[in-house]
């Protein structure tokens, strides 16, 4: 199976300096509903990997980002869209967990549960961790320059952390990919 993997909080919705801690400061990026939708279409598997230190912080708990993943999914379902699976790492930087981006845990879990070809795979993010994830697992990957995506570009000099291509958004993204399947 191929995929597109998705990081959550810069890319589908807006980034906030002090965390998404309630749907309430949840707020889309233009066109992402679309662009996933685009990708069901294209019989892609759609799957969000998401950095929630925020639990590790003792700000939010584990079921709030639950909450938030089930409302997205009931906002999508509404356009005949969805995301086949969220993985997330409640983990804090300095505990080295080896499912928070930059590494690739999360990346190798959905390979084990869903079978991904993850070099026929794609990551789609806005950060230097992301990117650098992504390449790890093997995938193709695509920097967005929403989010932090515009200040993180700068910081990409090793080719551990360049991206495959750079878009403007999630929607610019997903139709490189589905032009590249066309081919």
């Amino acid at each position: 199976m191929k995929a597109v993997f998705l990081d959550r909080d810069g890319v589908i919705n807006e980034e906030r300096d002090d965390y998404i801690k309630s749907w309430d400061e949840f707020i889309w990026i233009k066109g992402a509903k679309e662009a996933i939708q685009a990708l069901n279409l294209a019989n892609l598997l759609v799957i969000v990997v998401t950095n929630q230190s925020a639990i590790g912080r003792g700000i939010v708990p584990s079921s709030v980002v639950e909450d938030i993943h089930g409302k997205i999914q009931k906002e999508l379902k509404e356009i005949g869209a969805w995301i086949d699976a969220f993985y997330y790492c409640p983990a804090r930087p300095e505990e080295g967990s080896p499912f928070r981006k930059p590494q690739p845990g999360m990346f190798l879990q959905a390979q084990k549960e869903y079978q991904v070809e993850l070099t026929n795979s794609y990551l789609i993010g806005d950060s230097v961790s992301d990117i650098e994830a992504g390449n790890k697992a093997g995938c193709k990957t695509i920097l967005v320059l929403t989010g932090k995506g515009k200040d993180q570009l700068a910081s990409m000099t090793s080719e551990a952390i360049r991206p495959h291509l750079v878009a403007q958004d999630l929607s610019e993204a997903v139709k490189v990919i589905l032009n590249s399947q066309e081919t």
